[in-house]
């Protein structure tokens, strides 16, 4: 994408459109493949006692990075940076390309261990077939799945937070700024915490503390409907925390919950599943347009809280693992 925005430059914007368009969507296809890979290589590397802390620490380094590329990318997109428009764009995407390397050189650099596998493999109908009966036999993945997307509905209330403050409240955009830094730095500090816990006293308790956390946060952000608006970044900080407990809480608890010879199937089978997650914007943008903001935040916190006692189903998964086929960095 860097590439043609430098050779096409404004000359055709519709051309690079397109093209972006069908590169992004390529890219999120490698992506929905890459994660169930993904997931497999990091429960055969990482033993179950230290997921914990790889979680959090990948969510801490991402969201401190994260806030560096913003101001990144403000200085590239300044007027004092001597590439003008498209170019400042071009930069932008060749510096994104040079930290996609960076990931994958990392990869790199990881032994994977082989698993032998017996048997033919199966049709494509059979396997589709064996889907439902994975999730009526395995109860603590059916849980976990209906946990996850019911937990989905706090995630896609984040944005609208803003538009309450500014709409409702009133609030300067010059605010924004200041909330979308507290949000960084309350998901990246909490990082600590979600790693001791999930390692401690495992994965389903930062699951537990995500849930919590999506339960207050829109109570407290009505309650504090009068004050001050800086105060209102207690809300993002929160809204941070709970977003990097939800990563770190479900990926690990996923990969405890998988059979290793069954986690790219589990994962998969995830990954449908969580996708009825996409039109919730959608609902909770028609409850704030039908009826107010009032009833959004308080019928997302009356989800999350019914939600709470279910995910204490969720008991700690204690896999074998073998120390020999651990990465050790």
């Amino acid at each position: 994408i860097g590439l043609l925005t430098f050779i096409l430059g404004g000359r055709h914007p519709w051309l690079i459109l397109g093209i972006l368009l069908m590169l992004v969507a390529l890219y999120s296809t490698a992506g929905g493949l890459g994660g169930v890979a993904y997931t497999d290589i990091i429960g055969k590397v990482i033993a179950p006692n230290r997921r914990g802390r790889f979680f959090a620490t990948v969510e801490m380094v991402g969201s401190l990075l994260a806030f560096a590329a913003g101001y990144v990318v403000n200085i590239v997109l300044g007027d004092s940076f001597p590439l003008g428009f498209p170019y400042n764009y071009g930069v932008i995407f060749f510096l994104a390309s040079a930290t996609l390397l960076i990931g994958a050189i990392g990869f790199f650099v990881i032994v994977e261990p082989l698993q032998a596998r017996e048997g033919k493999r199966e049709p494509l109908a059979v396997y589709l077939r064996k889907i439902p009966n994975i999730l009526l036999q395995d109860r603590p993945f059916l849980i976990y799945n209906i946990v996850m997307a019911l937990s989905g509905f706090h995630l896609m209330l984040i944005p609208f937070y803003i538009v309450f403050l500014s709409q409702v409240k009133g609030v300067p955009a010059s605010y924004i700024g200041i909330y979308l830094m507290a949000r960084v730095f309350g998901g990246a500090i909490s990082n600590i915490l979600w790693g001791w816990l999930g390692d401690r006293k495992g994965s389903n308790r930062v699951v537990q503390a995500c849930l919590l956390l999506g339960f207050l946060t829109p109570i407290i952000a009505l309650v504090m409907r009068n004050a001050a608006p800086i105060y209102y970044v207690i809300v993002f900080a929160m809204v941070g925390s709970a977003v990097s407990a939800r990563r770190v809480g479900f990926n690990a608890y996923l990969i405890d919950v998988a059979p290793s010879d069954r986690r790219p199937t589990y994962t998969g089978i995830n990954g449908v599943l969580v996708s009825v997650m996409i039109p919730l914007p959608f609902v909770i943008g028609a409850l704030i347009e039908n009826f107010s903001f009032t009833v959004a935040f308080l019928t997302v916190a009356a989800i999350l809280g019914g939600t709470l006692p279910l995910s204490f189903l969720l008991s700690r998964q204690k896999k074998e693992y073998s120390k020999e086929t651990a990465f050790q960095p």
